[in-house]
């Protein structure tokens, strides 16, 4: 269920992107301020996307080892989420 969700947030902050990218570059109305604030949240909503590609490595080779599918198991488990969680801390 945990990947349905990260995936679902990852998806659509990639299409708010699209919209707003697309709205802003076609637009005659805004000015260069609105504009700028425009892409100040564009950013802030990039990091939705990048966000959740990190932790789907990590939920995805749990839910391999739960299944029996993946060669990961136990330790090899703790340690991706351990080194993952730290990268998405500082990102």
């Amino acid at each position: 269920m945990g990947h349905v969700l990260v995936t679902g947030c990852g998806l659509g902050s990639e299409r708010v992107i699209n919209a707003l990218t697309h709205h802003s570059a076609c637009t005659t109305s805004l000015l260069a301020d609105g504009r700028m604030r425009f892409w100040d949240f564009l950013l802030d909503v990039d990091q939705h996307v990048r966000n959740a590609a990190i932790i789907l490595a990590p939920l995805g080779f749990s839910l391999a080892a739960y299944l029996g599918l993946g060669s990961l198991a136990g330790v090899s488990i703790r340690a991706l989420w351990i080194v993952l969680t730290r990268w998405f801390w500082q990102v």
